[in-house]
């Protein structure tokens, strides 16, 4: 990923696809490259970093649309939960 002030581009080696995503966007895409999150999880991590720029309630879909694009993307996976 290479970050500028306003945006950032994401190249998948794999596929040799580059893709401009905002900010807010890419610090998902760090945080799931490092490990596997619960929505919940993802959502309180992502409301508390940038709580200057977005209320809970727009984080919430914030986070889901920057997912709905980066699993079409290709960029993310979501794995199903199944009860224990």
């Amino acid at each position: 990923m290479q970050f500028w002030d306003s945006a950032v581009v994401v190249f998948t080696p794999e596929s040799a696809d580059t893709h401009l995503q905002s900010v807010p966007t890419a610090r998902l895409l760090t945080a799931l490259q490092e490990r596997t999150f619960s929505y919940g999880e993802l959502l309180e991590g992502f409301s508390l970093e940038n709580s200057s720029e977005f209320t809970r309630e727009e984080a919430g879909r914030y986070v889901e649309e920057a997912l709905q694009r980066l699993v079409e993307l290709d960029l993310v996976q979501v794995l199903e939960s199944t009860p224990a």
